[in-house]
């Protein structure tokens, strides 16, 4: 499997997860990063295929989930950063 279609199926699971938070505060800084509402396979390949979109998208789901965890939607035990697959690193 290549790295483009890797890391279409990590957008496509990180997009599933955001969305089962159904909360638009939470959603919006990921809608902003470059993931549309309803996003489809072509959307996903377009992110996929540019590692600065890449980078943005793993960045803003980091801070996604632990802007989530705070909230008590999602705790993580370990004190990991959610992106370690990808290698990702929070920008600012």
């Amino acid at each position: 499997m290549s790295k483009i279609e890797l890391n279409v199926k990590l957008l496509e699971a990180m997009d599933v997860v955001v969305s089962y938070l159904n909360d638009e505060e939470a959603i919006e800084p990921w809608l902003m990063c470059g993931v549309p509402d309803g996003a489809d396979h072509d959307d996903y390949e377009d992110i996929a295929s540019d590692d600065e979109l890449m980078d943005l998208a793993c960045a803003t789901f980091g801070r996604v989930m632990r802007a989530a965890s705070k909230d008590g939607w999602f705790t993580n035990y370990a004190m990991e950063g959610p992106c370690r697959a990808y290698g990702a690193v929070e920008r600012g």
